[in-house]
């Protein structure tokens, strides 16, 4: 196993530590830093971001060799917020006698003590994909502080009322919404402008469906059940578009591709993000046209056509209904 020992700062320190001792070709922005790792040891990419009071690893990598990191919590950011989309790994805190299996789909909210050690290892052969946030959660005055306590407030007022020895680790259950904002994490460009801010974003919602989750455990309201098998057709949508958003999709072709029947896969949709199948890909195209029209050798057309819109001028209607600016202005004013 290759074993990697890390005093963490920051999320950008972390992934530079990572990056010299498994070789991989590291690229720098304001806020960001990417690996890219392809040679023996495995093969995939690990992206941090560091934003005032929040930083966060996104994982999509597989190791070739089992690789395990022993981490020493020594910056000011204690509570942890991990959520898996694929694969599976050990971890374990100090205090803890045995390491646990973090699975897909797990909400795992879980505080670690300052100079604190956590080791983690990471299987070989296994395709990792999840996100893990890193907050400072005892910062009430602060952004992230306020938000917690706006989203989270039970589980921040339980945080505040333990003894100094009690450390908070919650598993919960799996998020739609957890689910779809990591997925749209995949390709981004956190380097540029417009990626650091569409990342802060995504890393935002993705905590507020994780305290969401959490806060419905605190206090349930009876809901369907939900089944393992659903997850993962839903799951296989949500990436196919993601992964095709320049193709013609319907609900018939994407129900029959995932084995749902059309009924099923609207009502997921409707159950989990609240929207259409439809209505959710056109917003997904959207948001990622906002991406191409900051390109220079792209025009508005072009746009349009790579992200499957009918044509222009739908595209300009659309594009208008959302963001209140047509594309031609939104590409003017952000070009200079």
């Amino acid at each position: 196993m290759a074993s990697i020992q890390i005093n963490k700062t920051s999320a950008l320190q972390t992934l530079n530590t990572i990056c010299d001792v498994l070789q991989g070709k590291l690229s720098t922005g304001m806020r960001s830093a990417e690996m890219l790792l392809n040679n023996s040891l495995g093969k995939g990419r690990i992206l941090a971001l560091e934003f005032p009071e929040i930083s966060c690893l996104c994982y999509d990598i597989q190791f070739n060799e089992e690789i395990g990191y022993e981490i020493r919590e020594t910056e000011h950011r204690h509570l942890y917020f991990i959520y898996v989309l694929a694969g599976h790994f050990l971890h374990k805190q100090q205090h803890e006698e045995h390491h646990h299996t973090i699975r897909p789909n797990q909400n795992i909210i879980s505080e670690v003590p300052e100079n604190g050690i956590t080791q983690v290892a990471f299987p070989k052969d296994v395709h990792l994909r999840f996100v893990a946030i890193n907050v400072n959660h005892r910062s009430a005055s602060g952004r992230i502080g306020s938000y917690l306590q706006e989203l989270g407030g039970q589980m921040v007022a339980a945080l505040s009322a333990r003894n100094a020895d009690q450390r908070l680790h919650y598993v919960g259950q799996p998020s739609f919404k957890a689910m779809d904002i990591i997925t749209s994490l995949r390709g981004l460009d956190a380097h540029t402008a417009m990626g650091s801010i569409q990342a802060e974003s995504a890393i935002l919602a993705l905590l507020a469906a994780q305290l969401e989750e959490h806060r419905n455990h605190l206090d349930p309201e009876p809901k369907l059940p939900l089944y393992a098998q659903d997850l993962k057709k839903l799951q296989h949508a949500v990436e196919h578009i993601h992964g095709h958003l320049g193709q013609k999709h319907s609900v018939q072709q994407l129900s029959k591709r995932v084995g749902l029947s059309p009924k099923k896969l609207q009502f997921l949709f409707r159950s989990m993000f609240a929207t259409t199948v439809v209505k959710y890909i056109n917003d997904l195209r959207l948001e990622k046209s906002r991406e191409l029209l900051l390109q220079r050798h792209l025009n508005i057309s072009e746009v349009a056509q790579t992200l499957g819109f009918a044509n222009g001028s739908y595209f300009n209607k659309m594009f208008k209904q959302r963001f209140g600016e047509s594309p031609l202005a939104f590409k003017r004013k952000n070009q200079g």
